[in-house]
């Protein structure tokens, strides 16, 4: 009789999904699934200086992941498989992506490439993607664990046409800078 809430992934396959799914709404319950990085400071910040419009219409998004795993951490029977995880795109940058389509709004278009470049595993561990959003703006997702020997930049960016922002840094939990003008 309790409600649910599971941590992202909701499962690890579309047939687990779909069963969750059916279990719930047989017992009544809600089911929910969190993205958690939209409920810290700087993220609630953003989404509510977008949704003031002081930013005006929001023209650009970046989504910017600049990591680093070293080999080992794909040597664990399941980092960087297709079953299990997924690779620099689903399991490092997907709060990124998350927080961009959160703020820029539905996604119309993608176009993307992915590689595995510096890695033995079975999914990518680079990934560039360009997307149109329903709302007429542009935006981009770069995502990896390549740039040795340390993580550089986890950060998202909106620029509109009424002032600029950005939040990030190594992590999602701390401003690099706000700037408004108008």
């Amino acid at each position: 009789g309790k409600h649910v809430l599971v941590e992202k992934p909701i499962a690890l396959s579309l047939a687990d999904a779909d069963a969750l799914i059916e279990t719930c709404e047989q017992a009544g319950v809600t089911l929910g699934v969190v993205l958690q990085n939209r409920f810290n400071p700087p993220m609630r910040d953003l989404r509510a200086l977008v949704d003031s419009g002081v930013l005006g219409r929001l023209m650009l998004g970046n989504a910017t992941v600049r990591w680093y795993r070293p080999q080992e951490y794909y040597e664990d029977e399941w980092h960087g498989t297709w079953a299990m995880d997924g690779g620099a795109l689903m399991n490092q940058s997907i709060h990124h992506i998350d927080a961009l389509q959160w703020l820029m709004g539905d996604v119309e278009s993608v176009f993307a490439y992915a590689g595995t470049l510096a890695h033995r595993m079975e999914a990518e561990d680079v990934g560039v993607a360009v997307l149109r959003f329903k709302n007429g703006g542009i935006g981009s997702i770069e995502g990896s664990t390549i740039t040795w020997p340390e993580n550089l930049e986890g950060s998202v960016a909106l620029f509109g046409e009424r002032g600029s922002v950005e939040v990030g840094g190594t992590a999602l939990n701390r401003k690099s800078f706000w700037k408004v003008e108008g």
